[in-house]
């Protein structure tokens, strides 16, 4: 008898011990130790069940690493709940009380030449068809720093991370289309939007097709350099040097396309609060932040986070501000801030510091706050439009997340209704490798598919 009771008793130790560990005995080591990524790089991983806030897999879930713009799938809650799920962005016109003209800008992420065209026909319908004197500019909505700590100075051609302004309009980007034409000869290059910056061609067409353009900061930052060998037509988008200055060049060809009479004079001021708005263009916050997470948007992220904390704060938009509302937001769910840090709301900056643990804690209390299921809907999806289009199609209606790349990383968090039907908060950061994601990524579909 004794011997049954001890052999059940073992037994019963071995079953309990799959529920007490499930996720354990699924190999997730095995899985990343067969990866050439678990020899030379880092791969932190934390599974943390929703419902009960446990671990359920970690690996080096305590390293403080770079999260990339999967630190947005933290930074965006924080938006929404300080402007408020049902808020809008808008610029827009006014007349003040003296007959000035007054234009407020917000910084709007989705502002493009079109809708800014929209906003003046608007002014203009409305039998305004003149702008006297100088237009009076409020762009006190976020600060004019332009990027974030930490940002490196070789990102200035790159057009996913233009400089941040209340001057934003089509992302600060221009598209530089260059056109062959005679063998050996210098190919035609045109500036979409036009703006006026300088061109240095130094390229020619030929038979081969090695082209580029840039924007060489140190001699000039409005001007661009054409370089190499082009045989069919290409299109290159670099970040303008100046937000402002293009954004004012793209107002004073819209307002004369209008026919509004105006000096193309600006004076800065805030709106006075007896002026009377006139027209406007607005965007739904909730349609900014669906576009910021599914397209892993730089520019919304860092001028939204701005935004943020000017309406805690109640000062001008800055990161500074977003961060102190960042803080407060977290600190009431009951997490602990100063176990991280966070110096942007992209992730772009390698100065941002985080764990896979902390990733999943704050995912996993995330369902308490009364926005999250509008703030999961804005989460990447497989098989939608955005960065899971062609990933993880396994997992679609299963999967809601975030991704994350940046020079040596590559990173993924998120939610995911496991095998067993019960909802986990995961965080995977694979650090430190060389050449290609693609291997990293691969790496981070089979642990989530292991699930």
């Amino acid at each position: 008898m004794n011997k049954i009771l001890k052999y059940f008793l073992i037994a019963l130790f071995f079953v309990s011990s799959l529920f007490l560990f499930p996720y354990k005995t699924i190999s997730g080591d095995d899985v990343i130790d067969k990866s050439p990524l678990a020899k030379n790089s880092i791969v932190s991983v934390s599974i943390r069940n929703v419902r009960t806030e446990k671990i359920v897999y970690e690996r080096n879930a305590n390293l403080l690493l770079h999260p990339a713009s999967t630190l947005k799938a933290l930074t965006t809650p924080v938006i929404l709940d300080k402007l408020g799920i049902k808020s809008k962005i808008s610029t827009g016109i006014y007349r003040d009380s003296k007959g000035n003209t007054c234009l407020k800008l917000s910084g709007d992420p989705l502002l493009n030449t079109e809708k800014l065209s929209k906003l003046l026909n608007d002014f203009k319908s409305k039998g305004y068809s003149n702008i006297t004197g100088k237009l009076i500019i409020d762009d006190s909505a976020v600060d004019d720093i332009p990027w974030g700590i930490g940002w490196m100075w070789d990102d200035e051609n790159n057009p996913y991370m233009p400089k941040i302004s209340a001057y934003n309009i089509n992302r600060n980007v221009i598209t530089v289309k260059i056109i062959p034409t005679k063998l050996n000869q210098k190919p035609t290059v045109k500036i979409l939007p036009y703006y006026p910056v300088k061109i240095i061609n130094n390229a020619v067409t030929s038979s081969i097709n090695n082209i580029s353009a840039e924007r060489k900061i140190w001699k000039s930052s409005e001007t661009i350099y054409i370089s190499g060998k082009i045989s069919q037509t290409a299109e290159i988008d670099l970040p303008v040097g100046t937000p402002e200055n293009f954004f004012k060049y793209q107002f004073n060809k819209a307002a004369k396309e209008a026919e509004i009479e105006f000096s193309g004079l600006y004076a800065k001021a805030k709106v006075p609060q007896n002026a009377v708005l006139i027209s406007a263009i607005t965007h739904n916050l909730i349609d900014e932040v669906k576009m910021l997470n599914q397209k892993s948007d730089n520019l919304a992220a860092e001028t939204l986070f701005k935004l943020a904390g000017a309406k805690y704060s109640g000062k001008t938009g800055s990161t500074q501000n977003g961060l102190k509302a960042f803080d407060n937001f977290y600190s009431k769910l009951g997490l602990d801030t100063s176990e991280i840090s966070i110096v942007d709301a992209s992730g772009v900056s390698h100065n941002d510091l985080i764990t896979a643990d902390w990733m999943t804690l704050a995912l996993a209390k995330l369902p308490k706050w009364q926005y999250f299921n509008t703030y999961k809907s804005t989460l990447a999806m497989p098989s939608n439009s955005g960065t899971l289009q062609n990933r993880l199609k396994d997992l679609r209606g299963r999967l809601f997340a975030k991704t994350g790349t940046n020079a040596g990383i590559s990173a993924i968090t998120g939610y995911l209704t496991d095998k067993s039907g019960e909802t986990v908060a995961f965080a995977i950061i694979i650090q430190n490798f060389k050449g290609s994601s693609k291997p990293a990524k691969e790496l981070e579909d089979t642990i989530l598919k292991n699930f």
